[in-house]
């Protein structure tokens, strides 16, 4: 950092040209996550496999703006994620950015009923630390790391989706 300023200084006292614009690189190709084999299978273990799939789909959607995968693994009526593929699609649409900020699963616990349509999925998740810049216009910020508790409830068609995401336990 400590040359760059220093080279900029330097091209000021000599009268040269005006030093370039700063530009920031752009982040390495992010690409969208591959469904895995398992999370198509109707089992507690499929349910899992979904369900962190889920998470790893909207780390995608965090990190690029693009939400098409979320919105098409979120049921039409689920609230929790609409709320969440409109906050990062505004976001980026505004302009703004999400760096580094991404989900952890650290464990699961599923609810599993065999024969039912709709399964319970809790995540003990943690979200790393990272950059926010909410538009164009705005100042970026840090975000903290911070832990919670995620719940889900999984509908099975002939495939899952999400019909609720909320924070907190299920009960």
């Amino acid at each position: 950092m400590v040359l760059p300023v220093l080279a900029m200084t330097l091209m000021g006292c000599s009268g040269g040209p005006d030093p370039p614009e700063e530009t920031v690189s752009p982040s390495p190709e992010i690409t969208a996550p591959a469904m895995p084999e398992l999370a198509g299978d109707d089992s507690p273990a499929g349910a899992e496999a979904f369900a962190r799939h889920y998470i790893e789909v909207l780390n995608y959607a965090a990190l690029t703006g693009d939400t098409a995968d979320l919105e098409e693994l979120s049921a039409d009526d689920c609230t929790g994620c609409a709320k969440y593929v409109d906050f990062y699609r505004n976001t980026y649409e505004n302009g703004g950015r999400i760096i580094d900020s991404t989900w952890r699963v650290d464990s699961i616990t599923t609810d599993f009923a065999p024969g039912s349509d709709l399964q319970y999925v809790t995540l003990e998740t943690h979200i790393t630390e990272g950059i926010h810049r909410e538009s164009a216009e705005s100042d970026p910020f840090k975000t903290e790391p911070s832990r919670d508790t995620v719940s889900m409830e999984l509908m099975r068609s002939d495939h899952w989706s999400v019909s609720q995401l909320g924070l907190g336990g299920i009960g």
